[in-house]
Parts: C-alpha cells; sequence; structure tokens
C-alpha cells in the first residue's frame, strides 16, 4: 500500500503540531496569569500571548527555558 504525503496534508500535521506546541505552553503556565509566566520565562506578554495562541513557533531557547521553570521536558 503507498501513501501519498502531498502538501496539504503536509501542512495540515504541521498546523497540528504548532496547536499541540501552543497549548503545551499553557498547559505549562497553569494557574500562573500569562504577565506572571513571562516575566519568569524571559518573554513580553504579547509574545507569550502569540504562542499559546499557536500564531507562532518558539525558537529552541524559549522551549528550553519554559522547560527549566517548569520542569517538564520538550517531548
Amino acid at each position: 500500500m503507498k501513501l501519498y504525503f502531498g502538501p496539504t496534508l503536509i501542512v495540515k500535521a504541521l498546523d497540528d503540531k504548532i496547536l499541540s506546541i501552543g497549548s503545551r505552553i499553557r498547559e505549562c503556565r497553569g494557574k500562573a496569569t500569562q504577565k506572571e509566566f513571562a516575566k519568569v520565562v524571559g518573554l513580553e506578554v504579547p509574545t507569550l500571548s502569540i504562542l499559546e495562541n499557536s500564531r507562532r513557533l518558539p525558537d529552541l531557547k524559549t522551549l528550553l527555558r519554559i522547560s527549566e521553570v517548569t520542569g517538564k521536558p520538550l517531548d
């Protein structure tokens, strides 16, 4: 059986990953406000909002900092 991964399917998979990362960041924030979490992680509040709403992917430095602050793995 052959599977065809056309451009639409690849974009859909990437969109799902981006949404997943945004929701994971929101989950890592827990009960802290965006302002509190952004300060601890070293981001501006609008940047954190953009990341949580999956409008942009975080860079590796940001992901590592979130993992460091929350104690949660990157996987």
